[in-house]
């Protein structure tokens, strides 16, 4: 009985942790919402086939810049897009585009 009752509270406590992360998201999402159009110094945290991840210190927020033409070197950690080459942990300044909560996602763009 004991067990049950620990492996219990060890599921509650890990849905409490997830609800608290969600929660962190959302709000660090909806506080951006306000900041559409405004751009920010970023560091590139990732790549994937769906963009570059880019990291707004500032806010520690994470967004993506949506690229449909991304090639990925994933042993040298760089990105070429356009022939522009990006680095992991590279820095960039990044507009804000778009914040879809529902999809717990800040949309970028490259800042001009």
């Amino acid at each position: 009985m004991l067990e049950d009752i620990a492996n219990h509270c060890s599921n509650m406590e890990e849905k409490a942790d997830n609800a608290e992360w969600d929660l962190w998201e959302y709000k660090k999402l909806e506080f951006m919402k306000n900041k559409i159009g405004e751009i920010f110094e970023g560091v590139i945290s990732g790549f994937s086939d769906e963009g570059i991840f880019v990291e707004i210190k500032e806010h520690l927020v994470e967004g993506i810049i949506k690229l449909d033409n991304i090639r990925i070197d994933e042993n040298k950690y760089i990105a070429y897009v356009n022939g522009k080459t990006y680095k992991l942990g590279q820095k960039i300044n990044v507009k804000v585009v778009k914040v879809i909560k529902e999809f717990k996602k800040l949309i970028l763009d490259f800042a001009q």
